[in-house]
């Protein structure tokens, strides 16, 4: 059993502590935190009596393995919670060559600095909030573009006043319309806030958009042409399958971010955000951004969770790939059918009856098309 090694530290000592260790810190390194101001003789002393710094004001031997390999980690992921009047921060590192992770977590005004990471810990905490059910109420899904997401939020989110609205007064719901100037002015007048779609999209916008006002009937007419929503004259109103989202997130219980990032051999870092807002023990929408793209899904607890686990594990896994196009297999034999054959050449069995699955592109594994990891390798597929 690996002996765990546990301290605690504030986190404007980081930049402190890292130059101690001599070399240069890599591109995901914790020790950039702050100002990178060398330790004072009152923090020296305080780090000396919490057993950190010897007494040479060097790091102790108890810890410096552990910030040595802070120095240079290779990817991380973020988890992030908020539910009610909770709220936990967790960053693991990943070290090179090695499946070894180490865990920052944010206590009060403290960090907290546990190697290796706990992550079936953190993964069973998270549940806990979550849940882990395969079901799923809403299937709304859409990849779009930040003004056409900014204008698909603010449409949402006027669904959704408009039903808490009927509630307070006891009067008859009727599906709003609205024309592009209101849809625009509402999504202006919208606070950045993790309890409105609108906010969160404008949180996001000061990164993805540089805070440009979107071209709102552009990306209204654009959404229409996916079925989002539907233009009737100068009026818009959402799909039913939006729609039907809308009713079901009326107030936001639980809110969840997740974050990965990866260093590139070019010395780059590619990262990808994903969060996770839950209205109920089925509703649960997740918003990711990668590319200059926002992608809304509708998935289950169990799904999420599935996140959750190789963020703390395998945080490669959440970074987009390709999968390798889908290919038409017989559903009696499992053989792969040629291009314009009626009958599989193997059994027999009709092709119109074939269903349709995709491989794995990194290891071949075949899987279905509810499927967000390899069963084998762990890849992402979605």
């Amino acid at each position: 059993m690996v002996q765990e090694i546990q301290f605690t530290l504030q986190p404007e000592l980081l930049g402190g502590l890292g130059g101690l260790i001599p070399g240069t810190k890599g591109a995901l390194s914790p020790f950039h935190y702050g100002d990178g101001r060398a330790l004072t003789p009152t923090q020296i002393a305080t780090l000396q009596r919490s057993g950190m710094l010897d007494e040479h004001g060097q790091l102790a031997r108890g810890v410096r393995a552990t910030l040595d390999a802070l120095t240079t980690p290779v990817a991380y992921a973020q988890l992030r919670i908020s539910a009610g009047s909770s709220f936990f921060e967790h960053i693991a590192y990943f070290t090179p060559g090695e499946n070894r992770a180490i865990l920052l977590t944010t206590v009060g005004t403290d960090v907290l600095v546990r190697d290796p990471a706990p992550a079936d810990e953190i993964i069973e905490g998270v549940r806990q909030y979550l849940g882990d059910s395969i079901l799923r109420g809403p299937r709304f899904k859409a990849d779009v573009t930040y003004d056409e997401a900014l204008a698909l939020a603010t449409m949402i989110d006027l669904y959704r006043r408009g039903v808490l609205r009927t509630f307070a007064d006891g009067t008859t719901f009727t599906i709003p319309t609205f024309d592009a100037r209101a849809i625009a002015e509402a999504a202006v007048g919208t606070p950045q806030s993790t309890q409105w779609l609108a906010g969160i999209m404008k949180m996001i916008g000061e990164t993805y958009a540089g805070g440009v006002a979107p071209a709102f009937e552009l990306a209204l007419n654009s959404l229409v042409g996916a079925g989002h929503i539907i233009c009737d004259g100068y009026q818009y109103r959402l799909g039913d399958e939006a729609a039907l989202l809308a009713a079901r997130l009326l107030v936001v219980d639980i809110f969840l971010l997740l974050g990965a990032g990866r260093l590139e051999p070019d010395a780059t870092v590619t990262q990808v955000n994903l969060l996770c807002l839950q209205a109920g023990l089925h509703d649960l929408l997740t918003i990711e951004t990668h590319n200059e793209r926002v992608l809304f899904n509708c998935l289950s607890s169990a799904a999420v969770m599935e996140y959750v686990r190789y963020s703390l594990t395998k945080p490669d896994a959440l970074l987009p790939e390709i999968p390798a196009p889908s290919k038409p297999i017989c559903p009696l034999c499992r053989s792969q059918l040629s291009p314009g054959k009626k009958f599989c050449t193997k059994c027999g069995a009709p092709v119109a009856q074939a269903q349709t699955t995709s491989t794995c592109p990194q290891c071949g594994t075949t899987f279905g098309p509810e499927q967000l990891f390899c069963g084998n390798c762990g890849l992402r597929l979605s």
